[in-house]
């Protein structure tokens, strides 16, 4: 199809780009042409979905399956997250917002497929950045080393659970890679020509990843098809190659182009400059590794930062050139590697999100405590606390937000409003409930007196802070919350209750002016 030749050589810039692409070319649906056609029509935001985790939502720790570590980090819960958007939104005819749920799903689904996204180690730190770009300017080579050696047989039936047996099943085939990417990887050749870095045994290694990768999304993109074409046919689109090329925002002979990205490759040199200096790289490891290491670190190892920091590297590339051996293409249950613990029983699932043909609107609020509970009586939040036990977040908006790995209160409050309210795709929720949630959240921390339905008062009557809270005046403070308690909103809040006594309402000022 040379529309999509020309779609792919415009728009694929990297290498989440390409594996989002050439996914589709791999899906085997009835009417797949038809499925290529739609979403080279919505091309650029597909582009956008498919680098939206790394651009956007910069939510590094749901990019990676650590299957050693009893196979933690976030990349289930997200991409199971995403399938349900998407087919919520292919139900719903909504094809731009489907097409970008698809993007943003490929990336969940083959990132944890990738060796280093595997695991964790302190060398990893030195090469990881330097890796991926040697894997993406030998992208061409691996594409033609696959066909050399042949595609994967990938099939996921839809039973309970399949696309995380799906991811599960690809992070297991590479871990056992995840050493010799370490070992056979040439930093220094890597640095001043990227695909150098990469001996025979790693671009068989790699074209394998990739090949698992590209073909399990193509799988993962044909069964959401199937699921949603019981009320969903593939949508008519008039795109033409004359229309496109009518489009293009750069000149036509750019296509064919690989252009060098020149502030991904000061970051890398960068990089090896601390190495070369420590034996090691800390200081400029770029904000995603930085993530999942400091968590790692948190959450598995239990270490801080500093021992790390202290702790050796083993020198990368000792194997380059040499053990060679042929990797064979992966098929749907790889063997798993010796070291690999057993998966610990799975906690019960949260409570599933409804997905109907259009979303259900809610109303965030959470059970009414009396309006007159003691202070003493209210449960203390902090950063650490369960995102479930911030203000205005119930049992449901919980699980959507854990399911997207927002799983304490100092994940919301983290979290960035725009890339959050995307990641919700609920038309309820939008940047200025997300900002809510967090100034609700922030207030219950800061001041001990408010309780969570104090803070759904407080921000009802204006008040956001604490600072605010501290500088006002009780008696203008109760006619604002009078004012509030006596809204359409404000009732739907109170449900028959009361609203806060005078004394109630002084204390709150009182216990701010302590922690202003």
């Amino acid at each position: 199809m040379l529309l999509f030749d020309v779609v792919y050589a415009h728009r694929a810039s990297g290498s989440h780009h390409k594996i989002a692409l050439d996914s589709l070319r791999r899906i085997a649906s009835p009417d797949a042409e038809e499925w290529r056609k739609a979403f080279c029509a919505h091309s650029d935001v597909y582009m956008k979905g498919a680098k939206a985790p790394d651009d956007v939502f910069r939510d590094s720790q749901n990019h990676v399956l650590h299957v050693r570590d009893n196979y933690w980090g976030g990349a289930l819960e997200t991409a199971e997250a995403w399938y349900e958007k998407l087919l919520m939104m292919m139900r719903a005819q909504s094809w731009p917002e489907a097409v970008y749920a698809a993007g943003v799903l490929s990336h969940y689904v083959c990132d944890p497929m990738q060796p280093l996204h595997t695991a964790q180690s302190e060398s990893e730190g030195s090469i990881h950045r330097a890796f991926e770009q040697s894997v993406s300017k030998s992208y061409s080579k691996l594409l033609a080393r696959i066909e050399e050696t042949g595609w994967p047989s990938v099939t996921a039936p839809r039973e309970t659970g399949w696309l995380s047996k799906l991811i599960r099943s690809g992070a297991e085939a590479s871990v056992v890679h995840y050493d010799a990417c370490i070992d056979h990887y040439n930093l220094d050749a890597g640095v001043q020509d990227p695909p150098a870095g990469l001996d025979p045994h790693l671009i068989d290694v790699m074209a394998d990843a990739l090949a698992r990768a590209i073909t399990s999304f193509a799988c993962v993109i044909d069964n959401a098809i199937a699921e949603a074409a019981v009320a969903v046919a593939p949508p008519k689109t008039n795109v033409t190659l004359q229309g496109y090329l009518a489009t293009l925002d750069i000149p036509i002979q750019w296509l064919l182009r690989k252009m060098e990205d020149a502030s991904e490759r000061a970051t890398v040199e960068a990089m090896y400059a601390e190495y070369q200096a420590s034996g090691k790289v800390v200081a400029t490891l770029s904000h995603d590794d930085r993530i999942v290491r400091a968590a790692h670190a948190r959450d598995v190892l239990n270490t801080p930062l500093v021992t790390l920091d202290a702790q050796p590297a083993r020198k990368p590339g000792t194997k380059h050139g040499a053990g060679l051996i042929d990797v064979a293409p992966s098929m749907m249950a790889p063997p798993i590697a010796r070291r690999i613990v057993e998966r610990a029983a799975e906690k019960p699932a949260p409570a599933a999100v409804p997905m109907a043909a259009a979303p259900v609107v809610e109303t965030p609020v959470v059970e009414a405590s009396p309006a007159a509970a003691a202070p003493s009586t209210k449960k203390r939040r902090t950063r650490e606390s369960p995102v479930v036990d911030a203000p205005a977040i119930g049992a449901k908006i919980a699980a959507r937000l854990e399911a997207i790995g927002v799983k304490t209160i100092g994940d919301l409050l983290d979290a960035d409003p725009a890339a959050l309210t995307a990641m919700m795709a609920q038309k309820w929720v939008t940047q200025e409930t997300i900002a809510d949630w967090k100034a609700m959240a922030q207030l219950a921390i800061d001041v001990g007196a408010v309780g969570e339905q104090d803070a759904q008062i407080l921000i009802g009557a204006g008040i956001r802070d604490k600072e605010a809270l501290a500088g006002k005046d009780a008696r203008a403070l109760q006619d604002q919350v009078a004012a509030f308690i006596a809204s359409d909103e404000g009732k739907r809040l109170m449900r028959g209750n009361g609203g806060p006594k005078p004394e109630k309402v002084e204390g709150w000022i009182e216990a701010a002016k302590k922690t202003a």
